[in-house]
């Protein structure tokens, strides 16, 4: 199938009147209040797209990607040393003692992925993906995407492109609730919880929160709205926001936020290791969440027990990573120092804290000079890094209106896969950029809908499909044979 024919489509479709395409958009970005703070979270109008043999294949190797970090998290459990390398404090070791049986608990994260889904490489017969993170904490965005492609649902001239082409999108806010309390029963909840969100009441995702909440009422459960500082225990060791007693949270402040302003000691903690509070994500997905495991599974130095489908599919889907440290490794099979093959290497490399989020504190060296490198790479030395190789970054024209005028101009794409219930995999978040550290926050970013889509016509699909050769192909919605 030729996605490109199907973006022509949608493109030519849009040129018909893209002013009052963009006006109805606006005004459904406005009713639903779609913004990162003031700014709108989709800038562009267009979805992404992807085949569903593309998709399947994304499924499967984040799938099997999870189940290896899975494995990195349970060897970095027991290496006390080695999680202090990778800059996990002694407070976050405190809160993985509060929970010591709860496993990773990431009951939604998000993998941050490069996809070329139409580019296989001449030397092989697999399109080029790299996974570069693993947000298990507090993933953000999942509900704005479903209401985005709600949206793009209702334009007018979706029911044209749909005439020609089946579109599958997705609804993270069930699945967030589902396994909201798939957590509380596994903690050993019962009946029907009293929902808490929490986070800071002036971040710039509170809108989410609020599409959340409307939908988690929707489905007949109490919730509320509350920032940390407004969270205490009852005498009888219960959570309780005001008169509001809260049985489960949902925990979308980051841990490392807490940690900065409370120390080990807020009742959110003490209600955790008490057991009179269930909390999703819990503290113990801080391991999941540190960017050091893509070294551990990246470095063949640490004897990590991964099946040869994993094996493969990280030699293949995870690029190059090392702590930064002063020492030899291996690169391509031969052995180098460290430091001064980073040194020497500057514009096929980045440097990334190894406990942070957002974009920050990142340093992608084909952007800075020498001396800005050298300095990156001796700061990482004294704060907890990675290192990991550049990789392929996806680029893509989107529509947008500019001074009036409908504008296609590239934009910079990488592709989310949402995890679910520590294994499953389902939908995903895009983002799209002019500038070369993709995130939303940044002010050029923009979010975008995800749609898998495929012709219900015959005729409009023309090109190879890269994903059809005996090596990688599957029957539709089957799992676990593309690696075989």
């Amino acid at each position: 199938m030729s996605l490109q024919a199907a973006i022509d489509f949608w493109h030519e479709l849009l040129a018909a009147d893209p002013l009052t395409t963009w006006e109805q958009f606006q005004s459904a970005t406005q009713t639903d209040r779609l913004y990162f703070g003031t700014r709108p979270v989709c800038s562009v109008l267009r979805p992404h797209f992807l085949s569903p043999r593309a998709y399947s294949y994304l499924v499967e190797a984040s799938r099997i990607v999870r189940g290896a970090l899975g494995k990195a998290y349970d060897y970095l459990l027991t290496h006390d040393a080695l999680r202090a390398s990778l800059g996990v404090s002694s407070q976050e070791d405190a809160l993985l003692a509060l929970e010591p049986t709860r496993g990773p608990g990431d009951y939604s994260g998000r993998l941050d992925a490069f996809y070329l889904a139409d580019a296989v490489p001449a030397a092989g017969q697999h399109p080029t993906l790299n996974f570069v993170e693993y947000n298990a904490e507090s993933p953000g965005g999942l509900a704005f995407g479903e209401s985005l492609s709600a949206i793009f649902r209702g334009l007018p001239l979706f029911a044209a492109f749909a005439q020609h082409y089946q579109v599958t999108s997705f609804a993270p806010r069930p699945r967030i609730l589902a396994e909201l309390l798939a957590g509380y029963r596994a903690w050993g909840g019962q009946g029907k919880p009293r929902i808490a969100i929490v986070d800071w009441r002036g971040v710039r995702t509170y809108r989410e929160f609020e599409l959340c909440q409307d939908y988690f009422r929707s489905q007949g459960y109490d919730v509320g709205i509350f920032d940390p500082d407004e969270l205490e225990q009852a005498p009888d060791g219960r959570l309780t926001a005001g008169d509001f007693a809260i049985d489960l949270v949902y925990k979308r402040v980051v841990t490392l936020e807490l940690l900065a302003k409370y120390g080990t000691e807020h009742p959110l903690m003490r209600a955790v290791g008490q057991h009179t509070v269930c909390m999703v994500n819990s503290f113990n997905a801080v391991l999941l969440f540190n960017k050091g495991l893509f070294a551990l599974l990246s470095d063949s130095a640490f004897p990590l027990d991964l099946s040869p489908v994993e094996r493969l599919v990280i030699r293949r889907h995870l690029p190059w990573t090392r702590l930064l440290v002063d020492g030899p490794t291996k690169v391509d099979g031969r052995t180098v120092d460290l430091l001064a093959y980073a040194a020497a290497n500057r514009d096929s490399l980045v440097i990334k804290p190894t406990n942070d989020y957002g974009g920050r504190g990142v340093i992608l060296g084909w952007e800075c000079d020498q001396a800005a490198w050298d300095a990156a790479l001796s700061a990482g030395l004294q704060t907890p890094a990675i290192v990991q190789k550049r990789v392929p970054v996806p680029q893509a024209n989107f529509p947008s209106i500019v001074d009036g005028r409908l504008d296609l101009s590239p934009r910079l794409v990488d592709v989310d896969p949402y995890v679910w219930g520590c294994a499953d995999i389902a939908g995903g978040g895009v983002r799209l950029s002019t500038s070369s550290l993709l995130n939303v926050s940044a002010g050029d970013g923009s979010a975008a809908p995800l749609f898998v889509i495929e012709p219900v016509m015959r005729g409009l699909a023309s090109t190879p499909d890269p994903f059809s050769s005996p090596h990688n192909g599957e029957e539709k919605g089957g799992r676990g044979r593309l690696f075989t």
